[in-house]
């Protein structure tokens, strides 16, 4: 759609003020934009987020698809989370992230220990998407509650888990929501849980545990960290989602929803994405 707005808010969610306080109040966007810590690199160069999500929406935006898509910026703690900010999404396979810091957070808590079986299992769920990988986490370690102890945790607001708490592939959260995950595992988490679940996320295979060929969004075989999520179909709609981490700078979720069959959601998340890394680039290096 021409002319879609995408406005800049912080990551943690926090109150950008009265005038954002109000903006809100009246439904109308807000351009605030704060920082939720210092700037990771001060001299990084600026980049339009808001640019950037905009035209992948536009790029992305087609027949019956209903594209959403956010942009953060670690160097600067801002995130354009686009032209529908609260706009739901079922998670599919996204879910496993949240298991996956709910767990290594648990372990760093000395709530519970990871075994090996443990370890294996988070791999698979993470880079095949093993969803009897997911089962097994989901039900050992308190799936329903991963999700509500990540969500309060991160204020994730628009972020529930599934009615039925046996459906972790339910769990509703927006794309904004999922960069607010991505930078909390890139920056918050302590080194060494932060490089198990970012590198088995740059190991993700193109097929899937079940067969699924997962290659497209943003794993393309550049082995940055990305996560894919895909599902059929509830209220006779379809998903498929990526996320990524980009040069350990950019957070990025791309979200749809579509009528069942795969191709022209594929088609769209994979030019979203290029459109994404397109804009990102003249400032990735710095």
């Amino acid at each position: 759609m021409a002319g879609t707005l995408a406005t800049v808010e912080t990551l943690t969610g926090a109150s950008a003020g009265p005038l954002a306080e109000s903006a809100r109040a009246l439904n109308l966007p807000s351009t605030t934009t704060e920082a939720i810590a210092p700037p990771v690199a001060p001299a990084a160069p600026r980049v339009d987020l808001a640019a950037a999500v905009s035209a992948a929406e536009d790029t992305g935006n087609r027949g019956d698809i209903n594209m959403g898509v956010a942009v953060g910026d670690v160097a600067t703690g801002e995130v354009a989370p686009g032209s529908d900010p609260d706009g739901t999404f079922y998670t599919a396979s996204l879910a496993k992230l949240f298991v996956a810091v709910d767990l290594v957070q648990r372990q760093r808590a000395g709530e519970l220990r990871l075994g090996d079986r443990d370890l294996r299992l988070l791999r698979a769920a993470l880079t095949v998407s093993s969803d009897e990988a997911m089962n097994a986490l989901w039900t050992q370690y308190d799936g329903p509650g991963a999700i509500t102890r990540v969500t309060r945790a991160l204020d994730m607001d628009d972020t529930s888990p599934p009615e039925d708490t046996s459906q972790w592939g339910e769990v509703l959260t927006t794309p904004r929501d999922m960069v607010k995950l991505l930078r909390h595992i890139q920056v918050d988490l302590p080194a060494p849980d932060r490089d198990l679940i970012l590198g088995n996320m740059s190991q993700a295979q193109r097929t899937a545990g079940d067969g699924f060929d997962q290659g497209f969004g943003f794993l393309d075989g550049s082995r940055v960290p990305v996560k894919q999520g895909w599902l059929c179909c509830l209220g006779s709609r379809a998903n498929l989602h990526s996320v990524a981490v980009l040069d350990g700078r950019f957070l990025v979720a791309v979200m749809t929803d579509e009528p069942p069959g795969y191709g022209p959601a594929r088609q769209a998340v994979d030019a979203a994405a290029q459109t994404v890394r397109r804009d990102l680039g003249p400032a990735r290096a710095g």
